[in-house]
């Protein structure tokens, strides 16, 4: 680990030093987002006696640890839901990777489990939306190596593991089975229909031979984190798009836009081997059919997803909306990629409880702006609109259209903060505060890359941290539109000696590693989980507690997961005993081998290789988690 910069120390001392002893904003308190089976390292958990006596949580934490199984602290348990293959519907063959083909993939959990939504349908059933990232073909077939397949019937299987599954849920005894006889169930894969909304649908940008109306996309890649609205839809947020499209790109236009979305990727995915739509220099217009945020009717299984234009293209990682003071939809966003931006999305229209018609097509509409941070303390929104500032033909800008497909260039020339790696974005129940989850950063300060700045405050960080903003507040209403918020540092990661800071009452010995995903309990506390715990820490990735209160930055380890896996999509259910997560790819370390891999959670089947799974945590004697 390198040591902290002194330009860290220096905002650090100048802003910080008395703000841990000082801050004291309380959290918040309105609701944001038979037996279980248990394994062996669940009835000897690991804990390091934490006192949480003065804290918000009131479990005793559990101790860095990294091996072959998950752990969970003292007093809780683990259910494993849904593991990739697990049948979504009737009459569906237990699975077996052996005998694993496209079509029966098309009828299973798929792989890579990421985002997880929770939709009520009463006090004992739930509609569980999960994403379905990657996929590791050397983790899942026999004879394939690294991340890409390359036998063609793999290739096939990769494509529908690849989107979502929307499956119901039934509470029984406190333990949730799936329902596979629900008329909710259903797959999104890489060829499911989709249509593109928004100010983008039909330009020539996006029109290709096979869909020269430039306005039916198929499939949805790369999905990562998400939201639900109010209106009870879920958008699901396509991401690394680059690891999908190869081929040698010929038109200038489009080259300038792709090269900046890390576009062909030499060593992404096969799929232009089956799929030609997937060859850039046949197809160099399909790439900017996808990095969208997709909306997803999950009451409607015929419904067809719609990708929202208006929210940007660039690596999505979080879409959750929060309501204005004058009911506008706003989002903040993420882009999930070093150097890139924060951004937010303001509707024209406002949402109306209740009116179907009004809401349909909310997102279709509004501004995007991106955030520029400054070492005061202070945050201006800066508008992406045709015609302003640099965004004009000379730069590239002919219309709205080229703005939103080329968002990540248009941020830049409006003078947006470079971040570092901006992930999950999660409004609190009242609005005040929005955390924003900054996964890591190596590469800063490193060669000709920027140099550390007061939101970023570390060259070649490794370890992340989390930001809060706060909006101004008129008569006592949050303002989500306002031009202007302010920001503070809520907690840095690391170990301590390496500068990771968790406030004035952090025991010294919890820390955690790349922040990642993050979500609010009933009670509006906040929970995160992490990415690259294991290069940063070295520690398995888990679920952190993070006070936000009287401790503010003070975390607690709740979960820890397999080796190689990382923790993402957490997601309370509205009565907060069952927080819901995703365990992704476990078993992948650097020089991963399918034939012996390091894990085979959960089942640890000699014959069947690790499979990614959904798991619910709950406490033993059935109460509220936290």
């Amino acid at each position: 680990m390198k040591e902290i910069e002194r330009s860290f120390d220096a905002i650090y001392n100048r802003r910080y030093s008395r703000r841990w002893l000082m801050k004291t904003g309380a959290a918040s308190l309105a609701f944001g987002c038979g037996q279980p089976t248990l394994t062996k390292s669940e009835s000897t958990p690991v804990t390091n006696q934490i006192n949480n006596a003065l804290g918000a949580f009131d479990f005793e934490g559990l101790d860095a640890v990294l091996d072959t199984e998950h752990h969970v602290a003292k007093g809780h348990i683990v259910q494993i839901l849904l593991r990739w293959g697990d049948p979504l519907f009737p009459n569906v063959p237990k699975f077996d990777s052996h005998k694993l083909d496209a079509k029966s993939q098309e009828l299973r959990f798929g792989y890579g489990n990421d985002y997880i939504a929770l939709l009520t349908l009463d006090e004992d059933r739930l509609l569980m939306v999960v994403n379905h990232e990657s996929t590791a073909a050397g983790l899942m077939f026999e004879g394939e190596q690294g991340y890409a397949a390359q036998k063609i019937d793999n290739i096939q299987i990769e494509q529908t593991a690849h989107g979502l599954s929307i499956v119901e849920l039934v509470r029984k005894s406190n333990r949730w089975t799936p329902k596979l006889s629900s008329i909710y169930n259903r797959r999104i894969t890489a060829h499911t229909p989709m249509h593109l909304t928004g100010p983008v649908a039909g330009h020539f940008r996006v029109q290709t031979a096979a869909d020269p109306s430039g306005s039916v996309v198929l499939g949805t890649l790369g999905n990562c984190a998400g939201g639900v609205t109010p209106w009870g839809t879920v958008l699901t947020c396509e991401e690394n798009i680059n690891h999908y499209f190869r081929g040698e790109i010929r038109d200038p236009i489009e080259l300038v836009t792709q090269t900046r979305m890390k576009i062909p990727n030499p060593h992404g995915y096969e799929w232009f081997r089956e799929d030609e739509r997937f060859n850039c220099q046949l197809h160099p217009t399909e790439p900017n059919r996808f990095g969208w945020v997709v909306e997803i009717n999950p009451f409607d299984p015929e419904s067809t997803p719609k990708k929202r234009t208006a929210l940007g293209r660039f690596f999505h990682e979080s879409a959750n909306p929060v309501i204005t003071s004058d009911g506008r939809v706003v989002i903040y966003m993420g882009d999930d990629t070093a150097f890139e931006h924060l951004y937010r999305f303001v509707s024209t229209k406002s949402y109306v409880p209740g009116n179907a018609e009004q809401n349909a097509d909310i997102l279709d509409s509004g501004e995007l702006s991106a955030a520029v941070f400054d070492d005061e303390g202070g945050l201006r929104w800066v508008t992406l609109k045709h015609g302003v500032g640099p965004l004009n033909s000379s730069n590239g800008f002919n219309s709205q259209a080229d703005v939103l497909i080329d968002a990540r260039r248009a941020a830049r020339l409006m003078g947006a903060t470079p971040m570092d790696r901006p992930e999950d974005v999660e409004v609190s129940h009242h609005g005040d505060r929005i955390y924003v989850c900054l996964t890591k950063n190596p590469a800063r300060g490193t060669a000709d890359n920027p140099e550390s700045n007061s939101a970023n405050p570390r060259n070649e960080n490794f370890c992340g941290h989390i930001i809060e903003i706060s909006p101004p507040k008129i008569n006592g209403k949050a303002e989500h539109h306002s031009e202007r918020m302010s920001w503070d540092m809520l907690l840095m990661g690391g170990r301590p000696e390496d500068g990771g800071e968790y406030g004035p009452h952090h025991d010294g010995m919890t820390f955690m590693g790349c922040p990642d995903n993050a979500c609010l309990d009933p009670q509006g506390r906040l929970w995160v989980t992490t990415d690259g715990a294991e290069n940063s820490i070295g520690c398995a990735d888990g679920i952190y507690a993070v006070e936000t209160g009287a401790q503010r930055g003070r975390i607690t380890r709740l979960f820890a997961s397999p080796i190689g896996a990382e923790v993402t999509g957490p997601c309370f259910t509205k009565d907060g005993i069952s927080l819901f997560a995703s365990v992704q790819h476990p078993g992948l370390v650097a020089g991963f081998d399918g034939a012996q891999p390091v894990t085979r959670w959960p089942d640890f089947d000699p014959a069947q290789p690790p499979r990614p799974a959904v798991v619910v945590i709950q406490k033993k004697n059935g109460a509220a988690i936290g």
